[in-house]
């Protein structure tokens, strides 16, 4: 009898230890136009980077319809990769409020003017031209090359270089408090007129690929290009920065 009050009282000691170990929720956004998806296979999917999430702790969680702060209410982080609707201002006002409560966000940038009125209210911008490069040309393309200068920061953290494919450079808009993460060479610039050929009022200067910063109590970090956690290109430091992003997005990341 005492042997089985004894197991009884164990089970209900454990009952309420268990809510304790629930996991962190990412929010992943595939309802708003995106083509390539955290759960399929494939690629050009991201199924690779959904598996380094939950590998890391997370419980990864697919958005569907709207943003809004009663689906937030529940995640950790939140993740949209390659949107092609734009967030209508509901949902920059949920994500704002997201992030001022301590949430994380990673934004992957396939479009950039798409992204431009939420990253407007995170006080940053990206130039409406793609970058071309001269230097660490990746397959002789000058869109798709390794970025090698990173600044001291979790996300980097045993990398010496990354590959993109076909980005967009960042900027603070205003005062905010963004961190450049990674950066092109001094031999980048805008193909302003898109036709392949560099002038010189095209800009050559090093840019922003990655930039980080805080709202509030929560985090953000935007990269310029969403191909480069494709399954196909999530190899060597693509994959090291994806289980870094993913680190860096957990809830014990922001304490």
């Amino acid at each position: 009898m005492k042997l089985r009050v004894a197991a009884m009282l164990a089970l209900l000691l454990a009952v309420p230890a268990l809510g304790f170990c629930q996991k962190p929720v990412v929010l992943v956004d595939e309802s708003h136009g995106q083509r390539f998806s955290f759960v399929k296979e494939g690629d050009l999917h991201l199924s690779g980077l959904g598996r380094i999430f939950t590998e890391a702790g997370f419980d990864l969680k697919i958005l569907e319809g709207k943003v809004t702060p009663e689906k937030l209410s529940g995640a950790a982080s939140f993740v949209s990769s390659g949107l092609f609707v734009t967030y209508d201002e509901n949902e920059r006002k949920a994500l704002d409020e997201f992030m001022q409560n301590g949430g994380g966000v990673a934004f992957m940038s396939h479009v950039a003017p798409l992204f431009g009125p939420i990253l407007k209210d995170m006080g940053l911008a990206a130039f409406v031209a793609p970058i071309i490069e001269t230097k660490n040309v990746v397959g002789g393309q000058g869109t798709d090359f390794t970025v090698t200068d990173l600044a001291d920061h979790p996300l980097n953290v045993g990398l010496k270089g990354f590959n993109v494919y076909g980005g967009w450079a960042l900027f603070a808009a205003k005062e905010s408090a963004l961190v450049p993460v990674a950066r092109t060479s001094g031999g980048a610039w805008l193909d302003l007129n898109k036709d392949g050929y560099y002038q010189e009022v095209e800009q050559m200067r090093v840019f922003n690929m990655v930039v980080a910063g805080t709202m509030g109590r929560g985090r953000y970090v935007v990269f310029g290009d969403d191909a480069l956690f494709q399954n196909k290109f999530l190899i060597g430091d693509n994959q090291k920065l994806a289980r870094n992003l993913a680190l860096w997005l957990m809830p014990a990341a922001r304490l």
